[in-house]
């Protein structure tokens, strides 16, 4: 059943996060179409849907499985005037809270965590990515943009995932039964609800990006999968270990390493815990 926009349209007609919406039943991208509008002049706040992508991607330019009928792919375009450059960073901690909570909102009794940096995990399974893009059309401040793309599974059953994925991802549905194979009732979670908790909540928790990010913090590291634990990662130098330590003022990750030393991650190529 293809995705129905003008209910999350209704529902969010006078919210400063999706009350202006475009629908695709295919694009190569979310984000590139959003970057598209976000060139040509669209308003913050916009937002574009697509039952399913051509070319869907996560961050460094990983495909993202994007089937019809089953799973959110969207992006939110953003004029952060109000935002220094030097706190965009914030933005993706502020995205995954706002995942998280919508998640919980539409299954009571889950417990999101988030993979630092950009991904959400339901009983130990991926849901969910983000992928943060940003521009500038002409040299004025408020000529800058950010893009949030975020892929999102909700009805995905195991056999929908391709083979490669079936141990790794999970979705909404699977994830709300504890055996992890059987669907939810019909009526427990739809892909358009789960897109207006998910705006609403961005919505609120941008605007504390400058006021309250500390309680932003907080609430993502107590989630965190990685906070407390020994991991391991890639960057451009070659591979490192530590000890992830706790989150920084952007949400950045510090770590300490092997011989005492403490370091902040900004990005990294991949990252997981060492068994």
């Amino acid at each position: 059943m293809a995705l129905d926009h003008n209910r999350i349209a209704q529902a969010l007609a006078q919210a400063p996060i999706g009350h202006a919406i475009e629908y695709h039943a295919m694009l190569a991208s979310t984000n590139d179409r959003a970057t598209e509008l976000a060139r040509a002049g669209s308003p913050h706040g916009t937002v574009v849907f697509a039952d399913s992508q051509s070319a869907g991607r996560g961050r460094r330019g990983r495909s993202w499985q994007s089937p019809p009928g089953l799973n959110l792919y969207l992006s939110v375009l953003l004029r952060p005037a109000d935002l220094p450059v030097a706190h965009w960073p914030r933005l993706t901690t502020t995205v995954a809270l706002a995942l998280c909570r919508a998640f919980e909102d539409q299954v009571p009794g889950l417990q999101a965590q988030v993979k630092w940096p950009n991904d959400i995990y339901l009983r130990g399974r991926k849901v969910a990515g983000i992928l943060i893009e940003t521009g500038q059309v002409g040299s004025s401040e408020d000529s800058r943009y950010v893009v949030i793309g975020t892929g999102i599974n909700v009805l995905a059953q195991e056999a929908d995932f391709p083979p490669e994925l079936r141990e790794i991802a999970t979705s909404l549905a699977l994830a709300a039964d504890h055996s992890g194979a059987v669907p939810l009732p019909g009526a427990a979670v739809t892909r358009e609800a789960v897109a207006s908790d998910y705006l609403r909540h961005l919505a609120d928790l941008y605007a504390a990006t400058l006021t309250d990010f500390d309680a932003t913090l907080a609430e993502v590291a107590a989630r965190s999968l990685l906070l407390g634990h020994a991991v391991r990662w890639l960057a451009t130098d070659g591979e490192h270990t530590g000890h992830a330590l706790g989150l920084d003022p952007l949400g950045q990750l510090r770590v300490r390493l092997g011989d005492g030393s403490e370091q902040t991650l900004g990005s990294v190529e991949q990252i997981r815990l060492i068994d």
